[in-house]
């Protein structure tokens, strides 16, 4: 029984059935009429007037649409996500509407409603209802702004993209839409004007609250209930990953505009102009000179607060400027070289301190030791050290330079083979996307892992399958790569190679026991891509592999 489909509840079943009846018996009554005293089909009640009839069978029906949509928020949420129930429960909803609306010409017989169109109920209701929808989004996002230090710790900025594209979409219409309201209540008949901010505020209250009970009284798949810390930090790991991904689509942007790398051509040409613009010499040394901007004192002090001891590791340094930025130096770096331009860059007060008690400590018997010089060679080195916190790791840089020597230097040298850069960057991801297999065999020997995959959950056997690089692709089988891992769309390497036509690949990944029947973000199918793309000869070869895997 465990493998059945689940459904909807049978008593939204019930509500449903309740709901066409009632509104059956209204369309009855209103086009066709009832004369007093008869009773209402099926129901067999009997009422003195057709308005009493109208406003009981309205009631009901009201009462039968809210129990329906109680029971379809009860119901199993695979059962909810069909196509088929969705479509069934809106059109049931729409009906209840339009045999409600049908009927308040009656409802509202005889008393100070009466002639009141139903379109103002519904424009003000449709007010609030859009001002609690904007309104819960415009919060939801809010909360996902970063901390400063937040940012600083995965070097997004504070506002996600999400966030301000929330903040300029929702303001004006939240702001339309409140004009619109003083409009409404302007223009509306004077009876209405007293109930306008029940009609708003109903919806709108309801709204915001079930966004906050969405966020407090979340449950997992066992039942249990998810803490709102928790709620709102998994949230918040969305809107990073949503983030990084326009970061990914725009880096990638830039660098194929920048080397004229088009994307409509073959996988391998495209690999070819990396490995040209990116197969470079890197250069030895740095050369610049620095210029402070701001102008500071130097206090020298005791460690211990004794000012008798004069041992060198006793000797401390303190920073004091009335100008600038708090914690930092304002200096300007000017490069020796006429082609590069000069900047201007913050770096760190504290780390000027310490590479300037370093600079002491190992320069105790200089005579010539000047405070000048110390303080040259400290900034030089924050500067420097600085710089560097720019870059990619140095395994990295030097993989996507294509530099095997050094490569095999730095792995000599115990560097972690598997450290990633703010957006998933592996040294294996690199080598596998330019396509080096002798950089990916020494990264592979030197124990680096190769199901890591970056912000997109792009593998490096990923990699390999888009490019078709079959030495890099069969590299990372023999190490254990894992062909069923899917990127944050869904893609596996399968799919790929097979949407690319690397009949090579594909067959290799088959054999290594690449699943056929994984489906992507949109249901499709590794044999799906074979078919649009008009891969015939792999399409044959997936149907194979997809009845093996069908046996038992």
């Amino acid at each position: 029984m465990d493998d059945m489909k689940p459904d909807i509840s049978p008593r939204y079943y019930i509500a449903e059935t309740t709901i066409w009846l009632l509104g059956a018996i209204i369309a009855i009554s209103r086009f066709v009429g009832l004369a007093p005293f008869q009773s209402l089909p099926v129901l067999n009640v009997t009422l003195r007037s057709q308005q009493h009839s109208f406003r009981v069978v309205a009631a009901m029906l009201a009462a039968a649409t809210f129990y329906l949509i109680f029971e379809w928020k009860q119901s199993p949420q695979e059962a909810r996500n069909s196509y088929w129930a969705q479509s069934r429960a809106g059109i049931t909803i729409i009906f209840s509407c339009v045999s409600l609306w049908l009927s308040y010409p009656f409802i509202a017989a005889n008393t100070r409603f009466a002639g009141i169109s139903p379109a103002w109920y519904f424009s003000f209701c449709s007010i609030g209802f859009l001002l609690g929808l904007f309104g819960s989004t415009l919060a939801l996002s809010s909360i996902m702004i970063r901390t400063p230090a937040e940012a600083r710790a995965i070097n997004l900025p504070r506002m996600p993209t999400a966030t301000r594209s929330q903040y300029m979409l929702s303001i004006p219409i939240i702001s339309i839409l409140i004009v619109a309201y003083y409009l409404l209540c302007y223009k509306a008949p004077e009876v209405m004007i007293g109930q306008a901010y029940f009609f708003v505020a109903v919806p709108f209250v309801y709204l915001i609250g079930a966004m906050f009970t969405s966020l407090c009284l979340k449950r997992d798949d066992d039942g249990n209930r998810i803490p709102y810390g928790k709620s709102i930090a998994s949230l918040k790991k969305s809107f990073d990953l949503h983030d990084y991904s326009y970061y990914l689509i725009d880096h990638g942007q830039t660098i194929a505009g920048k080397y004229d790398i088009r994307s409509n051509e073959s996988p391998e040409e495209i690999q070819r102009a990396m490995q040209e613009e990116f197969c470079l010499e890197a250069s030895s040394s740095m050369r610049f000179h620095v210029k402070q901007l701001e102008e500071f004192q130097i206090e020298f002090y005791s460690k211990d607060g004794n000012s008798n001891n004069n041992t060198p590791e006793n000797r401390g340094i303190r920073i004091h400027k009335s100008q600038g930025k708090k914690g930092f130096l304002r200096v300007q770096v000017i490069s020796d070289e006429p082609e590069n331009e000069s900047r201007e860059m913050d770096i760190p007060a504290a780390l000027v301190v310490t590479y300037a008690e370093k600079y002491l400590l190992a320069h105790t018997e200089n005579e010539d030791l000047t405070t000048r010089k110390v303080f040259s060679y400290a900034i030089n080195q924050t500067v420097i050290h600085t710089m560097e916190q720019e870059l990619e790791p140095l395994l990295q840089r030097v993989v996507l330079a294509g530099q095997t020597d050094q490569v095999e230097d730095l792995l000599n040298q115990d560097v972690d083979v598997n450290e990633q850069t703010a957006i998933g960057w592996t040294a294996l991801l690199a080598a596998a996307a330019q396509g080096y297999p002798q950089i990916v065999q020494l990264l592979l020997d030197a124990g680096a892992n190769t199901d890591i995959g970056n912000l997109k959950g792009i593998t490096p056997l990923i990699y390999g399958a888009r490019y078709g690089n079959i030495e890099v692709s069969k590299l990372l089988l023999e190490y254990g790569a894992n062909p069923n891992l899917q990127d944050t769309y869904g893609m596996t390497a399968l799919m790929i190679a097979t949407r690319y036509g690397f009949s090579d690949i594909v067959e290799m990944l088959l054999k290594a026991g690449a699943n056929t029947k994984i489906k992507d973000h949109d249901a499709m199918t590794a044999i799906d891509f074979a078919h649009k793309y008009k891969h015939g000869k792999i399409a044959k070869m997936l149907r194979t592999a997809n009845q093996r895997q069908d046996r038992p």
